[in-house]
């Protein structure tokens, strides 16, 4: 959405013939208000006050400004263009365009010194290239929707993109859809939840699932659905047994092996002294 439009802050641009008007005349701000509004005009990119800004600015009620905008358009100098809502047709803002008396008119410009004759240089109040697509919002705060819609259509592609990048290695691709929603949830609660740190938590479930043959990875939908979060085992395989586990496995296989190279434990021991 575009800033709104703060008022000028060097020059006002008010035409001559409009500083000279009578009826203008008798209402001092209506000029200062054309003044704001030919300085939007001649400026690039679109801008946006609403009557209560302006009020503030002039020091006076809205209802004023709505007054001089009124006179201004009798005058022939702006034209007022009602902006609907697309879906309800409410009135959600104005459009202020130059008038036909502003574009037309002319401002004596500086004269050149080439000798007698020489014309003196018009130029124009309005720029018309520039002011065509201009506006000057009144009454309420109007959302730019093209705008908004584009920004929102390039967040939802971006985060497809780095979905499939997490999906495509996930094993039991069950539930893409619950699993996305779920992702962009996710993904939109924090800028902590980041695709670095679910591919991780992913490397790490599917060496969980490679040490454990008899697990079955779950339904893609749940494990994104907050389960990659899941506390999980995934250190070196215990012993097999509790001698093993214990350090006691070894001592016992050094003392039944005879491998020719060490004494044998029960040389010298007669029968009758075995206890089996």
């Amino acid at each position: 959405m575009a800033d709104e439009f703060e008022g000028s802050r060097i020059f006002l641009n008010v035409p001559v013939f409009a500083a000279r008007d009578k009826d203008l005349l008798k209402k001092t701000k209506s000029l200062l208000l054309l003044g704001e509004i030919v300085s939007m005009l001649n400026t690039t990119g679109k801008f946006f006050m609403s009557n209560k800004t302006i009020a503030k600015r002039l020091d006076c009620t809205p209802q004023a400004v709505n007054n001089y905008l009124q006179l201004l358009e009798e005058k022939k100098l702006i034209v007022r263009t009602k902006v609907h809502d697309k879906n309800t047709n409410a009135i959600v803002g104005r459009i202020i365009k130059a008038g036909p008396a502003l574009i037309n008119a002319r401002l004596l410009g500086l004269t050149t010194d080439v000798g007698e004759g020489s014309k003196q240089a018009f130029k124009g109040v309005v720029n018309e290239r520039l002011y065509k697509d201009n506006n000057l919002k009144e009454q309420y705060k109007r959302t730019n929707t093209n705008s908004a819609s584009h920004g929102n259509a390039q967040s939802v592609s971006q985060l497809e993109k780095e979905f499939e990048e997490v999906w495509s290695k996930y094993p039991n691709k069950k539930g893409k859809k619950q699993a996305f929603n779920h992702y962009k949830a996710w993904r939109k609660a924090s800028v902590k939840h980041t695709n670095e740190y679910l591919l991780e938590r992913l490397k790490k479930y599917l060496t969980y699932c490679q040490q454990n043959n008899w697990y079955h990875p779950m339904n893609g939908s749940t494990w994104f659905n907050g389960r990659f979060d899941d506390e999980l085992e995934v250190d070196n395989p215990k012993p097999a047994n509790k001698y093993e586990q214990e350090g006691y496995y070894d001592d016992y296989k050094d003392f039944v092996r005879d491998d020719g190279k060490g004494e044998n434990l029960l040389d010298g021991v007669s029968d009758d002294e075995l206890p089996f």
